[in-house]
């Protein structure tokens, strides 16, 4: 059977050419690793009792994780939502990268959209908007895909805006890991790691809200990522 990527039925709405079997397979790879690395690690979660009300009343959220947690956050949402039947689908650009993405997310049983605020954002966002109106979670880099690192681009704040779903930050670090010399230096935890998942409380933005107002939820959505991220820190 040919692997599919699967990208939660947006097929149609978006022109997707079709991920060559060298991809594919690196992603199918990739995707057992990161399932791998995440379910030997030894976890502690925190945070989540302020986002199972959404689970179990099915409304959707929109986790929006930094972009070098993209081994990480997956799985974490995954297993958050699983427990629920909630479907997760999370954003892959149109790059080649993001069809390894693709491929990789679906190992792990998540769906991916195609598009990004740089190639497709316009498209991907009013398929996402339809996504959220359908009652599919959604994960995102608000940094991604080219950065600056640790900077919340205004797509998320538009996103929430337009689908009237809260914004959820997550964090998670683990112990031992590497850190790569990509732009966003990527986490790599390694085999059996020590790992915090931290989940912050909903931020709601209003279907009113203007432009000026939306720059500083932008900000505060950043200050809360980095408030949590630094809660998910490990010393010992």
């Amino acid at each position: 059977m040919e692997y599919d990527a699967g990208r939660c039925d947006m097929s149609a709405e978006i022109e997707v050419q079709p991920i060559p079997k060298s991809i594919q397979l690196a992603g199918y790879l990739l995707g057992l690793l990161m399932r791998f690395l995440f379910w030997s690690a030894r976890k502690e979660t925190i945070g989540l009792e302020a986002i199972r009300p959404f689970f179990e009343e099915g409304q959707p959220i929109i986790v929006a994780a930094w972009h070098n947690r993209n081994l990480l956050a997956p799985p974490a949402y995954r297993a958050a939502s699983k427990a629920y039947g909630r479907k997760i689908c999370v954003i892959a650009s149109q790059s080649k990268d993001g069809e390894l993405a693709a491929c990789a997310l679906k190992m792990v049983g998540i769906d991916s959209a195609r598009g990004s605020s740089s190639r497709g954002g316009s498209q991907a966002l009013r398929m996402m908007v339809r996504l959220l109106q359908k009652g599919i979670y959604l994960g995102i880099t608000p940094d991604g895909p080219r950065g600056p690192c640790y900077h919340v681009e205004p797509g998320v704040i538009a996103l929430a805006k337009l689908g009237q779903a809260p914004i959820v930050p997550l964090s998670i670090d683990a112990k031992p890991k590497k850190r790569l010399g990509s732009w966003d230096r990527l986490f790599v935890p390694l085999p059996f790691s020590k790992m915090r998942i931290v989940w912050g409380e909903p931020i709601w933005v209003d279907k009113n809200v203007s432009t000026e107002q939306m720059e500083g939820l932008a900000l505060k959505v950043q200050e809360a990522l980095q408030t949590i991220g630094q809660r998910a820190e490990i010393h010992d």
